[in-house]
Order: C-alpha cells, then sequence, then structure tokens
C-alpha cells in the first residue's frame, strides 16, 4: 500500500517515466547490437567456408539472444522477484502503467488539491507557499486555474487568521467577527470563530493588565505628587519658623539642620530609617554612676563604630535622684535611684528593667515602633501585676529604646490635654522635646525661656503628629558630630550628668 500511495506522487510517476525512456532505449541498442554482430559472424563464417566455425556462431547467436531477452524482460523479472516478497507489491507494475504524461499530471493535481486542503485546514502559510509553488507543475491550463482560484480562497482564509492572531484591541472583535460570519466555508468558519474568540481573550487579558498597570503607575505618580507637595509644603512650614542656621550636613541616610531661633534651638532631622537610626546609649554600670551627656554620646560613637558617622545627641529622659528628686518613688522602689523615671526601660532592643510589679505614679513612655512611627505609652501606676505585664508584653519587641518623661505635649496633631506636674504648664523654663512630622522627619526643640504651650505651638506650626516632653532644667544637651569630625560640639547646655543620651545616626 506504501508503494501505491508512492507511485501516486508525480515527481516519483516522472521519474519512473524517464526511466522507463532509457530502459526502451537500452533494449532496442542490445537488440540491435545482437543482430549487427550475429550478421557480421555468419558473413565470416560463409567468406571462409568453414563448417565447424558455423555451429560454434550459431550457438553464441543463441546465447546473446538470450542474454538479450533477460534484458527486455527485467522489469517482469524484478516485478515477479517484488510480488514474491511482498503480495502488495503487485502496485511496483500500478507504478510502471502510471507512468504515462496524462497519469503525471493527474498526480501533480491531486497532490496540488491535497496540499491546498492542507493548508485550508491548518490555515498554515507555510503550507499555503508549498502549495501555490507547486502549482508550477501543474500544465493543464484549466486545472491550474482551478486550483489558483481555490488558493487564492484560502489566501484570504489565511490572512484572515493572521489579521485575528494580530488583534490586540479587544474594540476590533465586531469589526473581524463581521469579516468572519462572510466565510462560506463552515469548518474554517469554525476555525475563524473559535480563533477570535481566543485571541479576544488574550487581548481583553492584556487590556487589564495595560489598564491595572497604567493605574497603578498613576496612583504612584500621583502618591509622589502628593508626598512631594507634602515635603515642599513641611518645607516651607519648617523655613516659616525663622531662625539662623548654625549647622547643616547631610548623608543618603540622615540630614540635620540646626537653627537659633530667638534663644532656642530648633533641629530638623530627616532620617531614613528611624526605627534603626533613632538610637540611646545608657550610663556604664546603669545606676550606679551619672555621666555629662558628650560623655556618654563619646562612648556610645566608640562602642558602635561612628567615629566616621553623622551624630546628633539630646537628652533622651529624665531620673531619679534619691532624697533629691522623686524620693518618694524612688524609696518605694529603691533600684531606681539614678536610673530613667518608669517602670520599663529599653535600650537597643534590650530590655533594662520591667519592674511591672511597682509603680508609684503615671510616667509617658515614647518610642519609635517598627513601622517607623513615634508613639506614647501611659506607664501608669497600677495595683494590678498583671495588667502591668501585659502593658510591658504591648512595647517589648515593638520598640527598640525607651525615652521617658511625663506630659506628652502632641497627640495626633493636636495639643494633648495631658498634664502633670512635671514640667508645670505655664513656667518658662529651660526645655527639651521631640517631635515626628512624618515618618522620616523630625523635629528636636531645645532651650530656655519655653513654657509646655511654647513647646506645643512649634510643634503644631511644623505640623508634627506626635510629640514628647523630655528632662528639662539643667538636663537639657543638644549635641552634634559632624561626619568629617572626631569631636562632639555641644551646642547648648550638657552640663548636667545624666543617665542616658539619645541620639540620631546614619
Amino acid at each position: 500500500m506504501y508503494l501505491l500511495a508512492f507511485c501516486d506522487d508525480g515527481h516519483v510517476l516522472e521519474t519512473i517515466r524517464i526511466l522507463l525512456v532509457v530502459f526502451d532505449v537500452i533494449k532496442s541498442l542490445v537488440a540491435m547490437i545482437i543482430i549487427i554482430v550475429g550478421i557480421k559472424d555468419f558473413i565470416g563464417v560463409a567468406i571462409n567456408g568453414k563448417d565447424d566455425k558455423f555451429k560454434e556462431t550459431f550457438t553464441m547467436l543463441v546465447r546473446r539472444i538470450i542474454a538479450g531477452l533477460v534484458v527486455f524482460f527485467i522489469p517482469s523479472i524484478i516485478g515477479g522477484i517484488l510480488n514474491s516478497i511482498d503480495a502488495d507489491m503487485y502496485a511496483y507494475n500500478e507504478c510502471i502503467l502510471k507512468a504515462t504524461p496524462e497519469e503525471i499530471q493527474n498526480a501533480y493535481y491531486k497532490k496540488a488539491k491535497q496540499m491546498i486542503k492542507d493548508a485550508k485546514d491548518e490555515l498554515n502559510s507555510n503550507q499555503y507557499a508549498d502549495a501555490k509553488s507547486y502549482l508550477d507543475f501543474v500544465k493543464d491550463s484549466d486545472k491550474k486555474k482551478e486550483l489558483e482560484k481555490e488558493l487564492e480562497k484560502v489566501e484570504g482564509y489565511i490572512s484572515l487568521y493572521n489579521e485575528i492572531s494580530g488583534m490586540k484591541d479587544p474594540k476590533k472583535y465586531d469589526e473581524l467577527k463581521a469579516k468572519v460570519d462572510q466565510v462560506d466555508d463552515s469548518s474554517v468558519k469554525a476555525t475563524l470563530t473559535k480563533h477570535l474568540d481566543e485571541q479576544k481573550k488574550i487581548a481583553d487579558d492584556t487590556q487589564q493588565k495595560k489598564e491595572n498597570f497604567e493605574e497603578e503607575k498613576r496612583k504612584k505618580e500621583e502618591e509622589e505628587r502628593r508626598k512631594q507637595e507634602q515635603q515642599q509644603q513641611q518645607q516651607q512650614q519648617q523655613s516659616e519658623l525663622g531662625g539662623t542656621v548654625v549647622k547643616k550636613e547631610e548623608t543618603d541616610t540622615l540630614k540635620v539642620t540646626i537653627s537659633k531661633s530667638n534663644s532656642y534651638y530648633l533641629t530638623q532631622i530627616w532620617v531614613k530609617d528611624p526605627y534603626n537610626q533613632l538610637n540611646k546609649f545608657d550610663s556604664p554600670q546603669y545606676g550606679a554612676t551619672l555621666y555629662r551627656p558628650a560623655s556618654l554620646l563619646q562612648s556610645a560613637i566608640s562602642q558602635k563604630g561612628l567615629s566616621n558617622k553623622l551624630v546628633v545627641g539630646f537628652n533622651a529622659s529624665g531620673f531619679y535622684l534619691k532624697d533629691t528628686y522623686d524620693a518618694a518613688s524612688v524609696n518605694y522602689y529603691p533600684a531606681y535611684n539614678k536610673t530613667s523615671v518608669g517602670t520599663l526601660v529599653i535600650t537597643d532592643g534590650r530590655v533594662v528593667r520591667n519592674a511591672y510589679n511597682k509603680a508609684y505614679k503615671t510616667w509617658f513612655i515614647a518610642g519609635v515602633d517598627r513601622s517607623g512611627t513615634l508613639q506614647i505609652y501611659a506607664d501608669e501606676k497600677s495595683n494590678d501585676p498583671n495588667a502591668k505585664q501585659e502593658w510591658a508584653n504591648r512595647i517589648i519587641g515593638n520598640i527598640r529604646n525607651t525615652f521617658t518623661f511625663a506630659s506628652p505635649l502632641v497627640i495626633n496633631g493636636q495639643a494633648s490635654s495631658i498634664t502633670t506636674s512635671m514640667p508645670s504648664a505655664g513656667s518658662k523654663v529651660n526645655r527639651q522635646a521631640m517631635c515626628q512630622i512624618d515618618k522620616n522627619n523630625f523635629l528636636l526643640i531645645t532651650g530656655p525661656n519655653l513654657s509646655r504651650q511654647d513647646l506645643i505651638n512649634i510643634m503644631l506650626s511644623a505640623n508634627c503628629k506626635t510629640g514628647t516632653n523630655f528632662d528639662g532644667g539643667g538636663s537639657i544637651a543638644l549635641l552634634f558630630k559632624s561626619k568629617n569630625s572626631g569631636s562632639i560640639e555641644t551646642i547648648i547646655g550638657g552640663g548636667r550628668s545624666l543617665t542616658e543620651v539619645g541620639y540620631f545616626t546614619e
């Protein structure tokens, strides 16, 4: 059966026809050679008159005739051998019979017809090109025109298929659907319809992704524009605070501007990562000895490897002094002496003290949480140790450093109504406070002749969201170390020995 299909190929039949013609020529030449040689031999015998040579010459002629017959019947002999090997090989004779000009052209026509059908079924441009090239073998003009007409329709189908493949805009679906509906071949129409629906889904998905991307891009641009406007507004508000710039330095992660307004200092700080860059350092042998702020900061710089970093330091918290400062609290819990006020102390993520079962009065603990937000927690007097421990657990692990004193100043962008006896609400004294404007911007206020309300007014003018007091009086301290300097400069204060120092660094 394979050979029969093989013999339906026009190229094969044409090759066989050429071989047959060549073989016919060979057979004719063999016959002529046998005749010519035989005549020549018999003439030689007759001239010589030798009877014994006549018999030998006749025998040779017979042999030559047999050899010629073998050559003549080679095709039949080959067919018999093939037929004995496989019964299907009878098709060999079919190949011989089909090797005529008419059958060859018919084979080319059928093959071209099949190639056109394949191109139509697959709607494949390469198959179309192969079919078009194959038409050159079809010599019958009528058949060729018939095939060309069919091929022209296939070309239109393929062109429409490719147009559908290139559909990017879902809005073109209706236009292409109308073209598909005009297709007269049902099988092709079904293929095109399926392909169109698939491409529409792809186009819809692509369009949706594009719209989502554009929307996300728009939101990001809008958010960036809003941030820039907010930063410009904050910069404008901060610049309106006035004052003469006395220090200004910036790095990739920390920007500091210290200006003097009247008698106090405003320290504007931009910090990339508040949670990790706002730090605190405790006095050595915590609770045993107090040190001046510059000495504490120098120890922090040495121990933390900050000698080549920009650093701004300040008084971090209030502290107890037995018999001279809140003696009742110290006497109630003697370990508080020369240490930070409040029952919970955390430094650099380490819990220094958690006296959840001790409380004499209410203090407020400030700290930057993991999101970079300054939070204020009320360390309230409580007779319930479990509640106190639960309160401490909410803070531990969420902030790295505690800054402790009384009376918050600004909460949620509004002036705090919480007041305590320390510091006095109306007195104008040395004060130090810190507030957060947004995640990256902070403001330190340090100086004399400031009331609690003065601090609040300055913070609200700077658009602070959260603000808190630190210890005032002789405890205020504002320290500065340039990135390129090995020494610490005391801008104001720093004369009283403290238990803790806070600092921003790179």
